[in-house]
């Protein structure tokens, strides 16, 4: 009995779990058509750095860091249009806490993005 799990979206998978001699021997018997009931096509790419987009950075402490740079630049240069180069990404997130309202001194926006798209992104990195 493992204590791994095994992530799969379409054609890619992923194992994870507390013990790297466990997912090594559930690879490895994946790949053994007598122990799966089966025959897999399936390769070692090593240590998770990136999966459906998202990357994965080993911490201090058996910590994971994940982000999503792809995704980010997406809406950075979907939200640009004309403006390319003129906005910047911070690396400070937004205080959650604090409720924004309309600057009504700045300058009219004249982008032109799809706000739907925009807005659906921000949902799904938020999650």
């Amino acid at each position: 009995m493992y204590s791994i799990i095994f992530f799969v979206y379409v054609d890619d998978g992923c194992f994870i779990g507390p013990n790297k001699d466990e997912i090594d021997q559930a690879f490895v018997d994946l790949k053994n058509p007598e122990i799966a009931k089966n025959e897999y096509d399936i390769e070692d790419r090593g240590d998770l750095a990136d999966y459906l987009g998202i990357n994965f950075a080993k911490l201090k402490g058996n910590k994971l860091k994940m982000t999503q740079p792809q995704l980010i630049d997406q809406v950075i240069e979907e939200v640009q249009g004309d403006h390319k180069g003129k906005f910047t990404p911070k690396s400070i997130p937004a205080v959650s806490s604090r409720l924004l309202h309309r600057d009504i001194n700045a300058a009219h926006c004249k982008g032109n993005f799809r706000y739907r798209s925009v807005i659906g992104k921000f949902n799904y990195l938020e999650k």
